[in-house]
């Protein structure tokens, strides 16, 4: 390794646009063909501290080991009177009466600001972008705008919005849906997938009118941040009405209960002939959850059915859905 190959180096990290470089775009870049020297190269500007690993990149599977992607760290950081000065200078979009009151977080957090800085004075936001689209797109890294990572906090600390300031949105989880009708109104949430597998077959056979213009698979607690998928796949969600049904246990209502705080915009009820099958059957197990049911509040329609899938749970017992098996459930379709 020569002298004019570091050089070289510290030349195309300085002048690179982002701060993480993948470890072949540095190869390809320097154009060496020789992997010991190239694997000299790169140690030496990570113990001069110009580089540092992305260790959840992984590595690159060479002897000796690289990692896939490597953070560009500056090396003429500013003291604190000049970072002072730096930040008058960073673009307007960004929030800075918190770095003011807190230099010493700006050292730290510096290079990300950087990049915010840099890329509303590029001005070149998208009309629209998913976020780990936007991670990706600024940090090489599709994770790093989860709310529990720095770029995240650093973000907030700059008075950003991923929405107002950069036109991100979040995807929404989606969930497994089969439509039984062209018009669709009357749906079933169901918990688990037996049940849901055996209404899936009974449902698809029946003729119309049927009890449900489809059905959805709640995948346990799942639907709860799944739930807004609805919101995607109807222009009207007054128009439907929504029927939960699970198991009766302490995590199949608090799901229900969820559902109910969470969305208040759409009519959701408990499918009451289904939990009442269940409630007639009686064949309990007992109750291994340690958790609490969620405070909530039935509607008064909803008491009557509440007041038995309470007892049984305050005797320490459940019933899981599996116990209304697909025989059962045929003859409740067809009442």
């Amino acid at each position: 390794m020569s002298n004019s190959d570091f050089e070289r180096l510290t030349a195309l990290l300085k002048g690179y646009p982002k701060k993480i470089i993948e470890t072949g775009e540095i190869q390809r870049r320097l154009k060496t063909k020789d992997y010991l020297v190239f694997y000299a190269l790169v140690s030496s500007v990570i113990e001069k501290n110009l580089l540092s690993p992305v260790k959840n990149s992984g590595l690159n599977g060479m002897q000796p080991e690289l990692f896939n992607r490597y953070r560009i760290l500056s090396d003429d950081v500013p003291k604190i009177e000049g970072l002072k000065k730096e930040l008058l200078t960073l673009n307007p979009r960004l929030d800075l009466s918190y770095y003011q009151k807190h230099m010493d977080h700006y050292q730290s957090d510096r290079d990300f600001v950087r990049i915010y800085h840099d890329f509303f004075e590029e001005g070149t936001i998208p009309q629209k972008i998913e976020r780990r689209e936007l991670s990706f797109l600024l940090f090489s890294e599709e994770k790093w705008l989860e709310a529990s990572t720095q770029p995240y906090k650093v973000l907030k600390r700059l008075g950003l919005d991923l929405e107002r300031d950069f036109n991100c949105f979040d995807r929404r989880q989606p969930f497994t849906y089969f439509p039984f009708s062209p018009v669709i109104r009357n749906i079933l949430i169901v918990e688990n997938l037996t049940p849901f597998s055996d209404l899936f077959l009974i449902l698809k056979q029946m003729k119309a009118p049927k009890p449900f213009d489809a059905i959805v698979f709640g995948s346990g607690k799942h639907i709860i941040a799944s739930f807004s998928f609805f919101d995607d796949l109807f222009e009207d969600i007054s128009r439907l009405r929504l029927f939960y049904w699970g198991d009766i246990d302490i995590t199949g209502l608090n799901i229900y209960f969820s559902l109910k705080t969470n969305y208040t915009a759409f009519d959701l009820k408990l499918w009451e002939r289904g939990y009442q099958a269940m409630v007639d059957i009686n064949r309990t197990k007992p109750e291994a959850t340690k958790t609490a049911l969620m405070a909530y509040s039935p509607t008064e329609s909803e008491k009557p059915l509440m007041i038995k899938l309470k007892a049984i749970i305050a005797n320490h017992r459940v019933i899981p859905q599996e116990t209304v098996n697909y025989s059962n459930l045929e003859r409740l379709l067809c009442l």
